[in-house]
């Protein structure tokens, strides 16, 4: 979850009980307040692995209640204090972003989230492909969605027979710009 959310309710009032008000035992953590940045304003985060990256946009003034720091601002009045929480919930954890950090971060903490929750990938698909598997009791369907302008290549995990043109694919398959394709797996009833 990031910055801002939960500040108001469905009916865009402002909730009472501290920011993020119905989010606060989940993260484990109070908004004491924020520092939304000016255009061309930037901070930065030093991660527990001692990494550094940049951010902008917002600040979130983090008061912990059991969640642990992830990162912390560097500069500013509000230098050492966290950025970036996670807090052990239930059976998982909830992940907090009180700044918009550069992609390269963003894109490592996701990957770090996957792995702790055992998220694998449905297949490895080019940049604007979207892959997608739904399985029932005796079948598994794998959702190719091409977002490009251009034919691409997808390595099938599976080999399978497309519902939309009826042509089998034992490795590879070219999606055309802009192209659908619903591949039920080999190796399911």
């Amino acid at each position: 979850m990031s910055f801002f959310s939960g500040i108001v309710d469905g009916r865009d009032h402002f909730r009472l009980g501290g920011y993020p008000a119905p989010f606060r035992e989940l993260l484990g953590l109070q908004i004491d307040d924020f520092v939304p940045m000016a255009t061309g304003e930037t901070n930065r985060l030093d991660t527990l692995d001692g990494e550094s990256y940049g951010c902008d946009m917002w600040a979130d003034l983090i008061h912990l209640e059991g969640a642990e720091p992830q990162a912390s601002f560097t500069e500013d009045f509000y230098a050492d204090t966290p950025a970036v929480t996670r807090n052990v919930f239930g059976e998982g954890a909830a992940y907090y972003l009180g700044t918009r950090p550069e992609e390269l971060y963003t894109k490592s903490l996701l990957q770090r989230v996957y792995e702790e929750a055992g998220v694998r990938p449905t297949a490895e698909v080019p940049p604007r492909v979207d892959a997608v598997r739904r399985r029932t009791e005796d079948a598994s369907f794998l959702f190719l969605l091409n977002h490009n302008e251009e034919a691409v290549e997808v390595r099938l995990p599976n080999p399978g027979r497309d519902l939309l043109t009826g042509k089998e694919h034992s490795s590879n398959l070219v999606l055309d710009p802009l192209e659908v394709a619903i591949l039920k797996e080999s190796g399911y009833a």
